[in-house]
This record gives C-alpha cells, structure tokens and sequence, in this order.
C-alpha cells in the first residue's frame, strides 16, 4: 500500500524495478517440409514445425518460480498449409501450445498461467486483377483459461483466480487495390 496523488486513501501500487542479474538459455528447433520437395507429384501441401526450450533463473529471486515473467520452459507449433492445382485457392492451419507454469516476478509475487492450445485456420481466393478474400477462424475450440496471482504479505498471503472467457472468432476480409 502506498499513497498517490489521485486518492485519499492508499493504494495498492505496482512498481517496475530491476531484480538483479538474470541468466536466459534456450534453444529453438524449427522444421519445414514441403511434399512436392520429396514426391514431384504430391499435392502442393507443406508442414512446418517448431520447439523451443528456454530457461531463465533471476539470481536475486528465491527459487523455485524465479523465471523472467512471461518466459515458459517450453513452446510448441505446428502448421500445414495447402495450395490448390489450378485453382487461386490456399488454406492454412496453425497450432500453438504453450505449457501451464508458475513465474515469479518479485519476492512477493508470483503468477500462474494455464496450460493455452490455440488452433486457428483460414482460407484465401485470389481474383483476378489483385483482389483477395481470406476466410479466418481464430482460437478454434476456444475455452476458458485461467491464472492465479499470489502475492505475499506481511500478514499472509493475498491469492487472486482468474478466468478469462475465450471465444472463436470469424472474419471475413475482402483485400482489393482501386
């Protein structure tokens, strides 16, 4: 609690401050496959991939939990996108999955981010003169998430549940030039 210029009475205040030395390592796997690069006849389908790992310790923090805020442990994505023969027509899918962990961004803080799987598709038609229409659904199978923020206290300990509603979107989008 502190007092600020807007109110009378004090507030809960949060503050950036630089919390010491942080060491960050990681590695980043990524993998492209295209059909028609292994099979000359196979449809113009290609898959791609990615994995990344990373590790981050603040040194000044107490562990465990003492990861940069918003570093995972892990990352995950898959894509696969298709062009059809002879026809303006191209559809993409993208996978993303990102693991549930705990991070600390203080020694009195620390926050909790659900497991996240977000799917997302979307289909384009090229016109003739430049035109384009792209059909999107984003966070297919949408559902909600939640988080948890902890905050240690002199008297004890001040906990927060989150639940953020997440909902499937569909676009529409007509691209022209004049």
């Amino acid at each position: 609690m502190a007092s600020v210029p807007w109110s009378d009475a004090p507030r809960y205040v949060s503050r950036t401050v630089n919390l010491g030395k942080a060491t960050i390592r990681g590695l980043d796997l990524s993998g492209r496959l295209a059909f028609a690069d292994v099979w000359t006849t196979a449809p113009a389908v290609t898959l791609s991939g990615s994995l990344g790992f990373a590790h981050s310790e603040v040194h000044d923090l107490a562990a465990p939990d003492n990861r940069l805020a918003g570093q995972l442990p892990w990352r995950a994505k898959v894509a696969a996108s298709y062009a059809a023969a002879g026809l303006p027509l191209k559809l993409n899918l993208d996978i993303h999955l990102l693991p549930a962990d705990w991070t600390r961004s203080s020694d009195r803080l620390r926050t909790y981010q659900e497991q996240r799987l977000t799917v997302n598709a979307n289909g384009s038609w090229k016109f003739p003169g430049g035109t384009s229409l792209v059909v999107a659904v984003e966070d297919i199978g949408a559902r909600p998430w939640r988080g948890i923020s902890e905050y240690q206290t002199n008297e004890g300990l001040l906990s927060s549940h989150d639940r953020t509603a997440a909902y499937a979107r569909l676009s529409l989008k007509l691209d022209f030039t004049l």
